[in-house]
């Protein structure tokens, strides 16, 4: 499952891969509207094992749907180092949308990434929690408990971080070194990740300037009750 959150707290369509058999309402384009209302691209794939680069070129193509338009041109793309998310032909596509992708530096998304925080976390609790009341209803479950994350949650998330604040390299500097002491053989390792997230904070998130933007104003049903733009 692709999972993704804007900077004023919205979130984007999420985009599933799965070996199980589709609802048989799935549209074309594979976007599918479940009981409640909610939207997510659901696409087969059999003895699928993770991610990949295909996935994420889909996932891609998906977002640049003009039926929910998660993503557009000129937007600013976060994403991990994950090796599918590198593909030549994926890199091709977001430059011809002007779409500009920064990676976070290696080994620092748990303090970067904010679907690494509590979103993620929330997202788990409540699938299961919806799977242990209804096994049989998979997709229908990961969608609800997707869309019913709530907004406090979400901004919390990007408050983590600390991202969007101008306090974010006391908050990271603090984060790194809380309970974490590297042995002698991972000393090296850690350095090297340290510098790494403060070269990229230099180059990409110094001044008001360059906080990140809002990506859009989505269709009001994506809207998770009408969530605030922060």
């Amino acid at each position: 499952m692709y999972t993704g959150i804007t900077s004023d707290g919205l979130v984007l369509t999420p985009v599933i891969f799965t070996g199980d058999s589709l609802p048989d309402d799935v549209g074309g384009s594979g976007l599918w509207k479940d009981s409640n209302g909610n939207y997510a691209y659901l696409h087969h794939k059999s003895k699928m094992k993770s991610a990949s680069a295909r996935t994420t070129e889909a996932w891609f193509h998906d977002m640049r749907e003009a039926t929910t338009a998660d993503i557009e041109n000129g937007c600013i793309l976060l994403l991990d180092n994950a090796k599918w998310h590198k593909s030549a032909a994926f890199a091709d596509e977001c430059r011809e949308a002007d779409v500009q992708i920064i990676f976070y530096p290696p080994t620092a998304g748990v303090w970067l990434d904010p679907l690494d925080q509590e979103f993620h976390h929330a997202l788990r609790r409540g699938f299961k929690k919806l799977q242990a009341d209804n096994s049989a209803s998979k997709i229908e479950n990961l969608v609800r408990a997707y869309y019913e994350i709530t907004d406090d949650q979400i901004k919390g998330s990007w408050a983590h971080t600390s991202m969007l604040l101008d306090n974010y390299e006391e908050h990271l500097t603090k984060m790194a070194n809380e309970g974490f002491n590297p042995g002698p053989g991972r000393r090296e390792m850690y350095e090297r990740s340290e510098q790494a997230w403060e070269d990229w904070m230099e180059e990409n998130l110094q001044g008001d300037d360059t906080q990140l933007p809002a990506y859009r104003v989505p269709p009001p049903q994506r809207v998770l009750r009408g969530r605030p733009q922060w």
